[in-house]
């Protein structure tokens, strides 16, 4: 990742713990400096669409339907980049991605790791229809439950078709992947 230019962004940060990672590494061990921008409505899953179901079943019925995954600001993140000395890279953003990654499109600047986790087709869609330009060649983007979530997987397919790209996607487990932008 050395030799590539850019921000790490996540967009679906819940409690925190991944994006801490993330901004722990590259504390420690990026020679460039970067920032990790985080973004969650920190007050639980959006409304899902009919296409957002898991095995047949609509989200709303699983458990993991609206105001899902809640985990305030001030008690996850904050408290976990402080405990890692971290928060002065870490610019946590709450909000309904809709509104949010538009507004901070411009802070973002050039994305060298973007780290899609919005679980539902629109969340999804709104990511890379926000970001995915941003993101430089030869940077890493990773989607979060595009083996769980339809949604997921059919806004990434549906984005991928819109742009006339075909992604090389590289399986992580059963529900995310990632691939190179660029690599075909």
């Amino acid at each position: 990742m050395e030799d590539i230019p850019g921000n790490f962004v996540e967009c679906g940060s819940c409690k925190g713990g991944s994006g801490a990672l993330l901004a722990w590494v590259i504390k420690r061990y990026s020679r460039r400096p970067r920032l990790l921008y985080a973004f969650d409505t920190f007050e639980g899953m959006p409304e899902p669409t009919t296409v957002d179901i898991h095995e047949g079943i609509p989200a709303n019925l699983t458990g993991a339907g609206v105001g899902a995954l809640k985990a305030p600001m001030a008690e996850n993140i904050q408290l976990i980049c402080q405990k890692l000395e971290i928060q002065d890279i870490v610019i946590p953003v709450k909000g309904l991605f809709a509104q949010t990654l538009p507004q901070y499109q411009s802070k973002i600047g050039n994305i060298a790791f973007l780290h899609a986790d919005g679980d539902w087709y629109e969340s999804t869609m709104d990511i890379f229809n926000t970001l995915y330009d941003q993101v430089v060649p030869h940077g890493k983007i990773q989607v979060d439950d595009y083996g769980y979530w339809d949604g997921c997987k059919k806004a990434l397919h549906d984005f991928e078709q819109s742009r006339q790209e075909q992604f090389n996607l590289h399986l992580i487990d059963y529900t995310a992947v990632w691939f190179t932008k660029g690599e075909q």
